[in-house]
């Protein structure tokens, strides 16, 4: 809690009554409009829809569902009927190069004549599947999941079509809990208090008036 000069009072979320706390949660539902994440995933789709080929035509989702019509998965349809191992055998010799990435080394940093140096290289030996290959973020692994199941042969899918349907499936699955984790009341008291965002006493965000200063 922090004192104002005229005895105004703000206080951490942590000060606030259980009733206070949830009017605080209500306003910030209100007012959190913008999710900080979809271009991060948004990136991500499109990297994979590039790279395997892949038209979707329409996508959403929310902290409640989500919903997404695919187009198109193009790909060589004289593999139409591939499955099992010959689809992993397959997307490994098509897609790999794409999706693999070598193991991440890096220096320490050190400075010399002033100027900060730090080396840092993938490996062309120890490559991973795993790690965030496609843009960085880590929904890039969601989307890839079945891939991975499917290229060390532990799910077995019926064709090159039910294996993308498989990853979008995951990705949006995927999507849609983060966003619920998001706006979760576990999640705005956490930002709240590592924010130190300040209230009155129902809840509501505090606005020292300008006819008043901060004081020690």
């Amino acid at each position: 809690m922090n004192l104002y000069k005229g005895m105004f009072k703000s206080y951490n979320i942590n000060d606030l009554s259980d009733k206070a706390k949830e009017k605080a949660y209500s306003n910030w539902l209100a007012s959190e409009t913008y999710y900080p994440w979809g271009d991060d995933n948004e990136h991500t789709l499109k990297e994979f829809s590039r790279i395997f080929d892949v038209k979707v035509k329409s996508w959403s989702y929310d902290m409640n569902t989500y919903d997404y019509r695919i187009q198109d998965i193009a790909h060589d349809w004289k593999y139409e009927e591939v499955s099992g191992i010959r689809l992993a055998a397959y997307v490994w010799n098509n897609y790999s190069k794409y999706i693999l990435k070598g193991k991440y080394y890096s220096t320490d940093l050190k400075y010399i004549d002033g100027k900060a140096i730090n080396k840092s290289r993938h490996s062309k030996i120890n490559q991973s599947l795993n790690g965030c290959n496609l843009t960085g973020y880590y929904t890039d692994d969601c989307i890839l999941e079945p891939i991975i199941k499917c290229l060390h042969y532990k799910e077995m899918f019926n064709s090159y079509e039910d294996l993308i349907k498989d990853c979008l499936e995951t990705f949006f699955q995927a999507c849609q809990k983060e966003v619920e984790n998001y706006y979760s009341y576990e999640n705005f008291l956490e930002d709240a208090k590592c924010n130190e965002w300040e209230y009155d006493i129902y809840g509501n965000n505090f606005h020292l008036p300008n006819e008043f200063i901060e004081t020690a």
